[in-house]
Parts: C-alpha cells; structure tokens; sequence
C-alpha cells in the first residue's frame, strides 16, 4: 500500500517508505547520511538508521532530536543532543 492507495495519516506523521532514503542533515547543515530502515519502537519511540555497516547511526524519532521532515524535499533535519554523534563527546 502505496501513494494513492495509502490512508491518509494525521499531521505530523509518516509511512516508513516515506522516510527510507531521505537524506539526514542536522541544523548546522552537516549532512548524516540517508536512512536505511526504521526500528519500530513498540511502547518507546521509533528509531531512524542511517547508513550501514560501521557506519550505520541510529537516532531515536524524538521531537527533542527530529525536527523537521520534508517528505517532499526527501530531507530530515535532526538536533542530536551532544555525544550521540560519532566523534563527539558530550562535554561538545
């Protein structure tokens, strides 16, 4: 179920085919990655995988973290808090 044949979701709300290769930017415009799945969460929130292999990142689908999605644009612009990046620590 796809395009015409989906139901239609509330705002603020996505199929997961939507957000599978969308591109991964944060606010300062460092681009992440694109996502290669989404982890269903069950009774906690969701979680976005970008890239992977080694490279593989995962960013829980939190409103403190995901703060826009552009289905249109294919983009997701995303505030992780400080060490959840590879390379950062949390002091950053």
């Amino acid at each position: 179920m796809r395009g015409q044949d989906a139901v239609p979701l509330p705002v603020g709300e996505f199929y997961i085919y939507n957000l599978i290769g969308c591109e991964v930017v944060t606010v300062e415009n460092r681009l992440l990655g694109k996502v290669n799945s989404v982890l269903r969460g069950g009774i906690a929130n969701d979680v976005l995988v970008i890239g992977e292999g080694k490279h593989e990142l995962l960013l829980p689908m939190v409103r403190d973290v995901v703060r826009d999605i552009d289905i249109v644009a294919r983009r997701i612009v995303v505030s992780p808090t400080p060490g959840l990046l590879p390379g950062e620590s949390e002091e950053a």
